[in-house]
């Protein structure tokens, strides 16, 4: 009988419920730093986004944004891209980080080749890194890939209930959309003329229908005039202006579509003077999530 409450006891350690280890892992709080080589400005703006989106969706992580105003406040310029242990140890400081991320795009030739580093600030040393190589295209490809590469860089952690890792295909493509060839923009612009030649064309067949017709009227007060040569000016008249208004409407809706046309294609480098806008978000303990707009004028 003095065995039945040790084999009870026995029975309840062997069947106890064991907490999962993944939801162990303590609160980390992490910098997403410099994501360095990608020339173009929207592109950049694009992956550091959706990298630090990424970020956000591993359990136990705090992400704070190293270009946000309280971290420029408390570092140099020069450290803005720079990855020397100094400039790191002031990052710290200034976000309160426990570890930092950083990127790299490198272009050779046709390939794109993006790397990843997860940095422990305590003691600058690297605690995982990761380098996926794709084929250079407009983006798409580089997004579509840093879910894999942030799931390397943070091995012990999954994503939160509700959330899968990985930027999905049909978002990527939304951002990154195919350019509008030039020759659409030619053929608007021609479509557009041709409106506008046609309604001023119409518009003077109306007005000299109109001016026939007040001359058969001066002529009618001495001389009798057939009334349907008067009824026919005037449908003239009626018709060409109907068709004129018609010609009128389609150039301004033919020149408006043209002009967004001419917005989105291609035509090579950027203009001089256009604002490129990047806006990115950050968690703040205290002050919730707070969104940071950086505009930078192309030199």
């Amino acid at each position: 009988m003095r065995r039945l409450p040790l084999l009870l006891a026995l029975t309840q350690v062997v069947t106890a419920p064991q907490p999962c280890a993944a939801s162990e892992a303590p609160a980390l709080r992490v910098a997403l730093h410099a994501l360095t080589g990608e020339a173009d400005l929207r592109r950049a703006a694009l992956l550091r986004g959706a990298l630090q989106r990424e970020l956000e969706k591993l359990e136990g992580l705090v992400v704070a944004d190293a270009l946000s105003a309280e971290a420029r406040s408390d570092r140099s310029n020069e450290c803005a891209d720079s990855a020397s242990p100094s400039c790191l140890t002031r990052l710290a400081a200034a976000l309160g980080a426990d570890e930092v991320v950083r990127g790299n795009v490198a272009y050779l030739g046709d390939t794109a080749v993006l790397s990843l580093k997860r940095i422990r600030l305590r003691d600058v040393v690297v605690v995982q890194a990761t380098t996926r190589r794709l084929a250079a295209d407009n983006g798409v490809g580089l997004l579509l890939v840093l879910g894999e590469a942030v799931q390397d860089l943070f091995p012990e952690r999954r994503a939160k209930a509700g959330e899968h890792l990985g930027v999905p295909i049909a978002v990527a493509s939304r951002f990154a959309p195919s350019a509008v060839r030039p020759w659409l923009v030619w053929s608007g612009a021609a479509a557009t003329a041709l409106a506008a030649a046609g309604g001023g064309a119409f518009a003077l067949s109306a007005r000299s229908a109109e001016k026939d017709y007040q001359r058969f009227i001066a002529i009618a007060a001495t001389t009798p005039v057939d009334g349907r040569t008067l009824i026919g000016l005037a449908d003239r008249a009626r018709t060409r202006t109907t068709y004129a208004n018609l010609c009128w409407g389609a150039t301004a809706v033919l020149g408006l579509g043209t002009a967004l046309l001419g917005w989105f294609a291609d035509w090579g480098a950027d203009p001089d003077w256009l604002v490129v806008p990047s806006v990115a978000s950050s968690v703040v303990p205290g002050r919730g999530t707070v969104l940071t707009i950086h505009a930078t004028v192309r030199e």
